[in-house]
């Protein structure tokens, strides 16, 4: 986590306010089947969702375009999270049943994404520092990411 941010419940905000802000939304772009073990109702089933994704950007000076963030420079990002999504299993690393989705992966019966929490929350804090890389690749030092929601 950067020095400018700070965790607070389930969202990254920036410590700062920066003079100009804006989001990049993609909205039910994310496809998957999911499975919530944890849950204490038919969420521990395998189940469909579409997510929904949010980029936050901050800075003080527009570039040229008068833009906080080029969102075309985005378009690596949105290909690697739909590799991760698009007809793909979600399932949390500590998931008792791991074993037997990693032989349905070894057999082509499904497509593994193994990520350290699920749900909205445990889906944003895993992507927030990837997607900051690709930020800081595209934009450099003009914007800064400040936030990434996942709504399902």
């Amino acid at each position: 986590m950067s020095q400018d941010q700070y965790e607070t419940g389930h969202r990254w905000l920036s410590a700062r306010q920066y003079k100009y802000t804006s989001t990049k939304e993609y909205h039910d772009a994310f496809p998957c089947a999911y499975r919530q073990w944890r849950a204490d109702s038919h969420c521990n089933l395998i189940h469909g969702y579409s997510f929904s994704m949010k980029f936050y950007f901050g800075t003080d000076h527009l570039d040229a375009r008068n833009w906080a963030a080029d969102y075309g420079g985005l378009k690596e990002l949105k290909s690697v999270l739909e590799s991760q999504f698009d007809h793909t299993l979600l399932v949390a690393e500590d998931d008792p049943e791991l074993e037997f989705y990693q032989e349905m992966q070894r057999r082509n019966l499904a497509k593994l994404t193994i990520l350290p929490k699920l749900g909205c929350e445990g889906l944003a804090a895993s992507y927030t520092s990837m997607s900051m890389e690709f930020t800081f690749l595209t934009c450099g030092d003009k914007a800064k990411q400040t936030d990434c929601g996942v709504t399902e």
